[in-house]
């Protein structure tokens, strides 16, 4: 046997070994799908301005932050990315208005990964911040209302 079938072998062996141990790490009823992703395609967020007046977005992750973003009526914020291999992505935002504030979870991969694969809308409005799950009819799945600011 070669230098170049023993590589192969070795390497096949190698990951065959490592998969074996990432899943018995998660438990033996795991999903080794729910706790890694290689996605195709790209996850875009768009939160769309129902008020009657501006709203201000600032969000971040581990790694960037996005920056603070003045958002006017009947405007949206989007957001695209691709999520990480552990499945971990998570964008978190405050949004700020006349109306008060609210920080919540933009993307969370555990949460969204089902919610909204590809697509994942949310509506800023009088009554707060609506969330709506992606299907060939959005329905609302989500709801966080305003905090009164303290002034």
């Amino acid at each position: 046997m070669d230098l170049t079938n023993k590589n192969i072998i070795f390497y096949t062996l190698f990951i065959a070994l490592m998969e074996v141990a990432i899943a018995t790490s998660f438990g033996e009823e795991a999903n080794l799908e729910e706790h890694f992703v290689i996605s195709p395609h790209k996850t875009h967020v768009n939160v769309l301005n129902r008020l009657n007046g501006n709203f201000t977005i600032h969000c971040k992750s581990k790694d960037d932050d996005v920056g603070i973003h003045v958002i006017p009526v009947r405007q949206s914020y989007d957001l695209s990315f691709r999520v990480n291999v552990m499945g971990s992505t998570l964008f978190f935002c405050s949004v700020t208005s006349q109306r008060g504030s609210i920080n919540f979870d933009l993307y969370n991969a555990k949460r969204d990964m089902k919610r909204c694969p590809t697509q994942c809308n949310w509506i800023v409005a009088k009554v707060g911040l609506i969330g709506l799950k992606q299907s060939k009819i959005p329905e609302i799945d989500m709801y966080i209302s305003w905090s009164k600011s303290l002034n």
